[in-house]
């Protein structure tokens, strides 16, 4: 059961409340405040009894539960990270092979007559695009080198290393280009799980709005030990002395 069904009204109802209170807040903060403010729901269940918003309590647990579920963002990060270093890695096996092509090439110019400008390799062309880690413009210069390399094969110097090189890059180009793909997913599973966690951090901080609008009336007056358990300042504060406090 989704708590944004259950509970609809959260947010044009208590859009401005949230904005006094949780604003500003992360989304730890809101989570580690939620929770012990259910932990206090849960040992006050009595006071909140004749409570007319029980749906409210059902729709806080339950948003906690799905929020405590959500894909955690730092994996997502770190995988779209670890598919941006196989990229930079595939396209560092370009140079040395380029190397190679370049110096065979003039060799080809010296001593095998080869008419064709060495320029029209893209040799430049490839390397800035390794440079500037553009991988369309990656492949799309591997595939032209490819074809200038087999329209001239005959007239290079070392035709075996030449078409061991055409290989290579037909290898480069298939690894690059997957590895651009398995990118391209990572960071789509990142960025929806990024918009997930917003959602959810907001949608979770407007209900806790309501919660602690409802202990405030309950408690308000006759019970400041109570009151000050639902107050944000007061969750806040005491976590904060429990990370300095040595354990």
């Amino acid at each position: 059961m989704r708590v944004r069904n259950l509970y609809p009204v959260f947010k044009s109802k208590f859009y401005k409340t949230m904005v006094g209170k949780t604003i500003g807040m992360n989304e730890l903060e809101i989570s580690l405040v939620a929770h012990r403010v259910m932990q206090n729901l849960d040992r006050d269940k009595s006071d909140f009894s004749e409570s007319p918003d029980e749906d409210l309590i059902q729709a806080f647990k339950l948003k906690i539960e799905e929020n405590d579920h959500l894909n955690p963002l730092e994996k997502l990060r770190k995988e779209v990270e670890m598919k941006k270093q196989k990229i930079d890695n595939y396209m560092s096996h370009y140079h040395p092979l380029m190397n190679i092509s370049e110096g065979l090439l003039h060799k080809s110019v010296d001593e095998y007559g080869l008419k064709e400008k060495i320029s029209a390799f893209h040799l430049t062309e490839i390397r800035e695009s390794l440079h500037k880690g553009n991988v369309w413009e990656t492949l799309k210069y591997t595939r032209l080198i490819i074809a200038k390399v087999q329209k001239h094969i005959d007239e290079l110097a070392n035709k075996e290393l030449f078409l061991r090189i055409i290989e290579d890059l037909h290898l480069f180009a298939e690894n690059l280009h997957r590895a651009e793909m398995e990118y391209a997913e990572a960071v789509h599973q990142r960025d929806m799980a990024e918009l997930e966690h917003l959602y959810s951090k907001e949608q979770l901080g407007m209900i806790l709005e309501e919660v602690l609008e409802m202990s405030d009336k309950i408690y308000s007056g006759h019970n400041q030990a109570k009151l000050n358990d639902y107050s944000i300042e007061g969750i806040m504060a005491e976590w904060q002395m429990k990370r300095t406090v040595p354990q």
